[in-house]
């Protein structure tokens, strides 16, 4: 094992051999919602092993209600409905090509088997934490201090936007928070950092945490009456093990505890029957003597409903 990072749920594991078959990595920034998509793994244990399965990428950036999460989880899912089952996670999404662009990782079903939502890590995110594991042996994130949501109708109609986008920052983290310390204040909406358009809270949490500690960032906001303001943070390093933050909120219960194939179901919560479940064994990258490929884990269930989830910070 050379590294995980629970944040991501991606890890990175060395294999001293020769001949390994490899894939080619493609670009899931670039991958567009109607796009082809295949799903390949063992669904359902070893008897179904080898399988594929084909639909479309039904969505980008979705973050998943239910899921065992830490304060900087980063969640920014493709969607598929290709058919994924316990036993394809791990495995990897690809393109047309033949490209991977994602690791499978989680489904949204009532019964935990294919109900037609299916997610997977976006490969460009698998490999920015891939090549600082493999450097490294950890990751170390970025931050600005601040507990973030996406922007909602009422937010957007407060400063003045005429479509859904953006950042809403709910609080500060702690009282030293950089963006606390730049002017940054609770309710203004972040629409651009370094210039780049911000759209959800995936994609800050991305643009901030892979920066390096230390290094500036101009944000740009929208207040209440639709004032717009850049500001400068210095960022900081993410605290170790940063707070646990649990099940994130969410309407219309999770999935069934379901185990996977040969596997035993994770404690339920007291008082919680309906719960989304998490695999204890994260995705991961098998880097061999020519390169790297993916390792296939069980996968997890989640809630039955794909949607943003109003928590997250950065």
């Amino acid at each position: 094992m050379v590294g995980t990072d629970p944040n991501t749920d991606v890890a990175v594991i060395k294999i001293d051999a020769r001949g390994l078959p490899t894939v080619a990595f493609g670009n899931s920034d670039s991958t567009r919602v109607g796009e082809w998509a295949l799903a390949i793994g063992n669904p359902l244990g070893e008897a179904f092993a080898f399988t594929v399965t084909a639909g479309i990428v039904s969505a980008k950036g979705r973050l998943l209600a239910g899921l065992q999460q830490t304060r900087y989880a980063i969640q920014d899912f493709i969607q598929t409905d290709a058919a994924i089952n316990p036993g394809n996670s791990g495995g990897p999404l690809v393109n047309i090509r033949g490209q991977v662009i994602g690791i499978n990782s989680a489904i949204a079903s009532e019964t935990g088997f294919y109900a037609g939502y299916g997610f997977a890590i976006p490969i460009n995110l698998a490999r920015t934490v891939m090549d600082q594991l493999v450097k490294s042996g950890h990751v170390e994130r970025a931050v600005m201090g601040i507990a973030i949501r996406d922007a909602n109708q009422d937010d957007a109609d407060a400063v003045g936007l005429k479509q859904i986008t953006g950042v809403v920052v709910n609080s500060y983290t702690n009282d030293d928070s950089p963006a606390k310390k730049a002017g940054i204040q609770p309710g203004d909406v972040i629409v651009a950092l370094d210039g780049e358009p911000v759209e959800n809270t995936p994609q800050l949490q991305q643009k901030v945490a892979f920066k390096k500690p230390g290094e500036t960032v101009e944000v740009t906001l929208l207040r209440q009456g639709g004032e717009k303001k850049t500001v400068t943070v210095r960022l900081v390093r993410a605290p170790s093990g940063a707070g646990h933050l649990g099940r994130a909120p969410h309407a219309g219960g999770c999935a069934r505890c379901a185990a996977p194939p040969g596997g035993a179901a994770r404690r339920r919560a007291p008082g919680d029957r309906r719960i989304a479940r998490r695999s204890r064994v994260p995705a991961a990258v098998l880097l061999g003597r020519r390169g790297a490929r993916h390792h296939r884990r069980r996968e997890r269930p989640a809630g039955p409903h794909a949607r943003r989830v109003p928590r997250g910070a950065a």
